[in-house]
């Protein structure tokens, strides 16, 4: 196994999988099984897949590569990295002409983060053949899978975020925040990007989806704290430690966001 392990590690000699006859510079593992890119095709291909993660192959072992950098060949065949900018991936706001052409240009610098960490990236703005440039707004970014942190949309993070945390706060109570911001960290440094992630910007925010969840779980009638086997009428409920009891009454207003779903109340005969 040591030695399987160091053979991975070893850059692959071989012609790019997608045109096949250009020398391979970049290889993904998001894209298998054809992983292997020349300069053109690691360009056409990742200038959209932005969270894909990639890494160079000419200095003779894996570097990898942020989203902004590709590699390019120079005319005495030696290669360079350059920048180029990325742009957020979302699900285009549609013009109400009707046969308007939709184009992407550079917008706000915004900051997303997801399970392998921070993206440093910008926000599209979506232009219309009619003349018009469609705002994104929030509703686009939570139908493409995005949470909004500020109002302004700098930082968004990802639903698959929130929802991996709030499995994890369940089955494994004892994690600190702090612990788990420093493994998204740790992880937006192997994969070659930079930049440190708020670990209160992401509190606030997860307790924002989580409590639109809740509205929305209460308007599909999803009861969490139902025992099926004492239904329809309850005989007891029980507060252990598989939920935990956070301070939502705290929270501003004269009751909690949650009233009467954590602690029920009791009307003593």
């Amino acid at each position: 196994m040591v030695n399987n392990m160091l053979s991975s590690e070893k850059p692959k000699e071989g012609v790019c999988h997608h045109c096949g006859h250009k020398a391979a510079v970049v290889m993904c593992r998001d894209c298998l099984p054809r992983s292997l890119y020349c300069t053109a095709c690691d360009l056409s291909t990742h200038e959209a897949l932005v969270l894909h993660n990639r890494a160079s192959m000419v200095e003779g072992f894996f570097r990898h590569l942020p989203p902004s950098t590709f590699v390019q060949q120079d005319e005495g065949g030696k290669y360079f990295y350059y920048e180029k900018d990325c742009m957020l991936p979302i699900v285009p706001p549609c013009c109400d002409c009707s046969t308007g052409q939709t184009s992407f240009s550079k917008g706000n610098p915004v900051i997303l983060v997801g399970m392998n960490g921070r993206y440093n990236l910008f926000l599209p703005s979506v232009n219309c053949s009619c003349g018009k440039t469609l705002p994104v707004t929030i509703s686009d970014l939570v139908e493409s899978g995005y949470w909004p942190a500020t109002v302004n949309f700098e930082t968004l993070y990802m639903v698959d975020l929130f929802t991996t945390y709030e499995d994890l706060k369940i089955t494994a109570p004892g994690m600190s925040r702090q612990a788990f911001v420093s493994m998204l960290e740790c992880r937006t440094k192997l994969f070659g990007r930079s930049g440190k992630i708020c670990g209160d910007t992401m509190q606030r925010a997860f307790l924002e989806w989580a409590y639109a969840k809740f509205e929305v779980d209460k308007l599909s009638q999803v009861q969490h704290f139902l025992c099926p086997a004492c239904t329809p009428s309850m005989l007891a409920v029980a507060v252990d430690g598989n939920r935990k009891l956070y301070r939502f009454k705290s929270q501003p207003g004269p009751d909690g966001f949650f009233d009467g779903v954590f602690m029920a109340s009791v009307l003593l005969c």
